[in-house]
Formats: C-alpha cells, sequence, structure tokens
C-alpha cells in the first residue's frame, strides 16, 4: 500500500483546483453545499492520488491560458473531479 500524499500539498491542489474551476468554497460551507465531512473526504481521495504532478502541471497551464474564464473540467484522473463538477453544476 502507497503512503498517502502530504496533506497541506493536497489541501493547497484542491483549494487550487476550485478555483481554477470558479468555486468559492467559502461560500459553499456557508450554504451547506459541501459539509467540513465532505471537504475533509475530498482532501484524504486527494491525498490519496499517485500523480499529483499531473494536477500541477495541468493548474500551471491552466494559469498560462489568456482565456480567463473559469474551467468546467478536471485533469484526466481526478479523484474529486465528480465532486467538484457538481459543486459547480449547483453553483450556477
Amino acid at each position: 500500500m502507497r503512503p498517502l500524499g502530504d496533506a497541506m500539498h493536497h489541501l493547497h491542489l484542491l483549494t487550487r483546483m476550485g478555483q481554477q474551476l470558479g468555486l468559492e468554497f467559502t461560500h459553499a460551507f456557508e450554504t451547506g453545499e459541501i459539509s467540513a465531512a465532505d471537504w475533509a473526504e475530498m482532501v484524504q481521495a486527494c491525498r490519496g492520488c499517485d500523480q499529483p504532478q499531473a494536477c500541477q502541471h495541468w493548474l500551471q497551464a491552466q494559469d498560462h491560458m489568456v482565456d480567463t474564464a473559469p474551467q468546467r473540467q478536471t485533469p484526466a484522473g481526478c479523484r474529486n473531479a465528480v465532486q467538484l463538477l457538481k459543486l459547480c453544476a449547483d453553483a450556477r
């Protein structure tokens, strides 16, 4: 069994992914769209990813895109894609 990744590193990746998608996690918490338990599960899922460098590269590529509109996709293999995209849909 592979050890989980660093919690703070994956927390940062997940937060950045939310920003890239145009999510306001603070708003999602305030409105009850996401609970502390949901957030903890998402961070834990991210920590279990065996390709966090792919996520980092994807985020960096998005940072350099000319179009500043939020993306409505996640990198291939994202363990939180379903939850993130659901939050995006709920925010519309």
